[in-house]
């Protein structure tokens, strides 16, 4: 017995089309938004802005606007939330019903068939003997039916599989979906019968019967022809063999016609009546043979099983592409066997092993696949695979097509079901087909353009092929594909993977080399020393540019993060890897320019980082370094600081030199900051090496003769002091400089070094006279952004929430960078909360969240959306709205998977999860917080 083809697809497709014409009221608008959440591509945003709509219009239909917000959570795998719902509105109310059978069929949809069952069983337990009137329910109800009735087939429940088959034939409008229903209630009926006995068994043949009788009365077709069958077996299960024979006997005049007809008009035989009733045929008599052989009737038996011999035989050579092909095929083998071991028959017929019958089986599947009717292969694929879904690589390889036909489709969940049962039912045993389908199909969706269902299928093969030998290079072209859209950490941990599951990959190195080079250029120098120290241990014997480049990038990773002597070392192994000229780092012109300026940085930087070292021998070995870096490359961009570095570095071993220094730095560079400003160049070479006193006895010297040095210099002294964070001399520096010069550049350098130091010791009113001075004379300054930032913090340390929000006004105003944006809006919020506006505070962090975390494009932008989740997540704690915790905290772990943060956002999120459920579970009189303010409801 078998259920029409295509039923599933049909009612799919009937779902989609909709009846009647559309009507511009509230019901079409909510099936309009349901269908934006449900449907592939999926549009919740815009689903929820559809609701939004219909709530301003009619804030009344508040309840079934949350059957969308239920189904975009759904969408997103977030099923506590939604059932967080259901249990708020209680069954009783249509909404909840409705959400109940959304999250029944995503369940179901996923494989969590207990799950999505023990839904069913509670909605249609509330609807026996009745059907939905709400149109929220009935719009859902049909499918839920029919998957009920399909779940509870599997569980062999064939009554209970029956009525829910019974509810669809109730509720839908086609006549041809009504009669299959039928259909499908009088085969699980039989089956249901089959394992009863008695009265019970005969009244559900009775019913059966009845339906089949039915079928018949409403018209000659191919559920009139399977009715045919269904009783005949209905005979069977009566125990009446030979009247299941008469009823398929009686009815050859109305199936042979059928099939002659089908043959002269060259249709395929694969839906012909006449598969299905020799099939039976053969049953019949092939139990008839097994009883005769019983009894000792050999004569008897042999020509029972000759006939059944010919029926399989028959349906196999001339049906195979039908349903009943396949184990026609084998089952003619069997018999075929029984007479030539048994009775030692010559059996003269060819019939191929089992391989070649199922084989043959999955061929008209292939055939439309090739063909690219992918709708009709994957129905026939479902077919077969329900027959034979451990066949070896034939499974496998059908299991792969079928992927395929779900994707060019467009059904991106049955594409990811598809992947995971091929997954985890086939991988990691001898055959490779299940690796090599999965990374098919992520490079058909990534030749497409959809990167995230490429991403989501290559993922899902790292996960179930992890040995396969493409998995390294799957892994470098994803971290290439992440960094290339802004994903640094998924990136980093593709890479990170690579490293440390793959270290005999050919992608290992290029995973060190391209790590360590993302940690060194984004400043994380400590997180790139080890990625560099392992590529250059590797490419040892392979002297190139490159592996010069990661020598420097090591030395100047230990410089950056303080560890002067391996900086040393490193910084002098790559001068002595380089320095000779005939050493074998380069072998073209353009590599041979790229090499000699990393000998000029490295010996460049093997001086600084001596002079670094507080020892005085340190100092000496430094200035020789320096010396002959200047008479090696006199018209380096780096000989003015060289000699800087040396006057800076003889002033700190008191030596008279210095000064013969400086001037011949004046005199052989006159043209640089250095050489313009030898006074200059003596605080800014302290400042360099950390001696801050030689630095501030300098500055000591120029005001104690103010009148012999420019403003110029003391505009450049000021700005070295406040780079280095020495605030008063700073302000001390600039505040020669105001006063003394109409030059713009020089006093709005001035004007807002004078307001950022006083900000930094504490004087925020001295800050703010001097920040509000220079934007009331240049509004649009060059320096508008850091004044107006400065300004409104200083308002907010001086309370003054009125002036800190004019100042983040006029930034919003005008700011279009996202940085800056951002930044303004933190800052915004941490004003709201000073005046305990924490309702506005929340909205301010949310709009980062919600929107500026959907497009960063710098490590910048991402620290200021870990601050904002970070912080609305802080703001909603304090205010009792677990919802919103539950969000941030979902987003956060969605944008940052590998934060150090990510155990204690996860435990806050479990807390919000337990609060939540506590409040919904909570008695109507009880107490609870007020949403909005946090307070206690009198």
């Amino acid at each position: 017995m078998r259920t029409r083809n295509g039923i599933g697809l049909w009612m799919i497709v009937a779902v989609l089309a909709g009846a009647g014409p559309v009507r511009a009221n509230v019901d079409d608008d909510f099936a309009f938004a349901s269908g934006l959440v449900n449907f592939e591509p999926s549009f919740p945003i815009l689903a929820q802005k559809v609701v939004d709509a219909i709530l301003m219009k009619d804030p009344t239909q508040q309840d079934r606007s949350k059957i969308i917000r239920a189904e975009i959570l759904i969408k997103r795998r977030q099923f506590a939330e939604a059932e967080a719902l259901v249990a708020e509105m209680g069954m009783s109310n249509p909404a909840s019903q409705a959400i109940s059978l959304a999250l029944g069929r995503n369940y179901y949809s996923i494989g969590e068939f207990e799950k999505a069952r023990a839904l069913y069983d509670a909605f249609f337990k509330m609807y026996e003997g009745r059907k939905p009137t709400d149109k929220d329910v009935v719009l859902r109800y049909r499918d839920a039916a029919y998957q009920y009735a399909q779940m509870q087939e599997t569980s062999e429940d064939y009554e209970g599989a029956a009525a829910s088959y019974q509810r669809v034939q109730e509720v839908t409008d086609s006549n041809e979906l009504r009669r299959s229903m039928m259909l499908a209630r009088a085969q699980a009926l039989v089956r249901a019968a089959e394992k009863k006995s008695g009265d019970e068994k005969n009244k559900l043949l009775e019913e059966a019967a009845k339906i089949c009788e039915e079928i018949q009365w409403g018209g000659l077709d191919l559920q009139f022809v399977d009715s045919i069958v269904i009783m005949a077996n209905i005979e069977l299960a009566r125990g009446q063999p030979e009247a299941a024979r008469d009823v398929l006997m009686s009815h050859m005049d109305i199936i042979r016609p059928i099939d002659d007809t089908m043959r002269e008009l060259g249709m395929s035989l694969r839906e012909s009546p006449m598969a299905g009733a020799r099939s039976l045929l053969g049953r019949l008599l092939r139990e008839e043979a097994d009883r005769l052989a019983g009894q000792k009737k050999t004569d008897e038996a042999i020509s029972a099983y000759s006939k059944a011999l010919i029926e399989y035989y028959n349906v196999f050579v001339k049906y195979g592409e039908s349903t009943w092909g396949p184990t026609a095929g084998l089952m003619a083998k069997e018999i075929k066997d029984i007479l030539e071991n048994d009775y030692g028959k010559v059996v003269k017929i060819d019939l191929p092993d089992t391989k070649e019958a199922v084989g043959a089986e999955f061929r008209m599947a292939d055939t439309l696949f090739l063909q690219k009717k992918y709708d009709e292969a994957a129905a026939e694929y479902h077919r077969v695979l329900a027959m034979f879904p451990e066949s070896g690589d034939l499974s496998i390889g059908a299991i792969g097509n079928l992927m395929q036909c779900y994707m060019h489709l467009g059904n991106k969940l049955y594409t990811r079901m598809v992947a995971h049962y091929l997954g985890e039912r086939f991988a990691g045993g001898q055959s490779d087909l299940p690796a090599r389908a999965l990374v098919s199909v992520a490079q058909l969706y990534n030749k497409a353009g959809d990167r995230e269902m490429a991403k989501n299928l290559f993922d899902l093969y790292l996960d179930y092929c992890p040995e396969d030998p493409r998995a390294g290079q799957i892994l470098f072209y994803l971290a290439v594909t992440a960094e290339q859209d802004g994903r640094k950490e998924e990136a980093n941990a593709y890479l990170a993977r690579i490293i440390t599951d793959y270290q005999q990959d050919q992608n290992y190195p290029k995973a060190l080399s391209k790590l360590a080079w993302k940690a060194y250029l984004e400043k994380d120098y400590a997180g790139s020393i080890d990625g560099m120290k392992i590529f250059i241990e590797e490419s040892k014997g392979q002297p190139s540019p490159n592996l010069a480049q990661a020598m420097f990038a090591l030395a100047d990773s230990y410089r950056q993060t303080g560890d002067l002597p391996n900086a040393i070392r490193q910084f002098n192994a790559l001068v002595n890897a380089l320095a000779p000229a005939d050493n074998s780092y380069a072998r073209t012109t353009e590599d041979r320019q790229t090499v000699m300026k990393l000998l000029e940085q490295a010996r460049f930087y093997l001086a600084f980082s001596l002079s670094r070292l507080p020892s005085d021998a340190a100092r000496r070995a430094a200035i020789g370094k320096l010396d002959e870096f200047i008479e090696l490359h006199p018209n380096s961009e780096h000989a003015a600081k060289v000699l800087n570095l040396k006057g800076s570095l003889q002033m700190a071993l008191k030596d008279p030199a210095a000064n013969q220094t400086f001037e011949r730095l004046a005199r052989e560079y006159p043209d640089t900051d250095e050489g313009k400003n030898a006074q200059y160049a003596r605080i800014n070479g302290a400042l360099e090496l950390d001696q801050y006193d030689q630095a501030r006895e300098a500055m000591a010297a120029m005001m104690a003769s103010a009148g012999s040095y420019s403003v110029d210099e003391f505009a450049r002294v000021g700005q070295a002091m406040l780079e280095h964070e020495l605030w008063k001399e700073a302000a001390q520096a600039f505040g020669q400089v105001v006063g003394k010069t109409d030059k713009r550049a020089l006093l709005e350098r001035a004007l807002y070094g004078i307001g950022a130091a006083r900000y930094e010791t504490g004087d925020y009113s001295g800050a703010v006279e001097s920040l509000n001075d220079l934007m009331t004379r240049w509004p649009k300054s060059g320096l508008f952004y850091p004044a107006k930032f400065k300004l409104a913090s200083a308002n907010l340390k001086l309370n003054d929430l009125s002036g800190a929000k004019i100042a983040i006004n006029d930034i919003l105003k005008h700011a279009q960078k996202a940085e800056v944006i951002n930044d303004a809006t933190l800052l915004y919020a941490e004003v709201l909360k000073s005046e305990n506006d924490l309702v506005g505070a929340l909205s301010a962090y949310k709009g980062l969240e919600y929107f500026s975390s959907q497009n960063m494009k710098t490590e910048r932008e991402r620290r200021q959306i870990e601050e904002a989740i970070l912080g609305g997540l802080a703001v909603a704690e304090s205010m009792g709205r677990h919802a919103e915790v539950l969000e941030s905290a979902d987003r956060f772990l969605e944008v940052f998977p590998t934060n150090p943060k990510v155990n204690e956002i996860r435990q806050k999120r479990t807390t919000a999860t337990l609060q939540l459920a506590a409040e919904v579970a909570a008695p109507a009189g009880s107490s609870s917080p007020d949403v909005a303010t946090g307070e206690e409801q009198p």
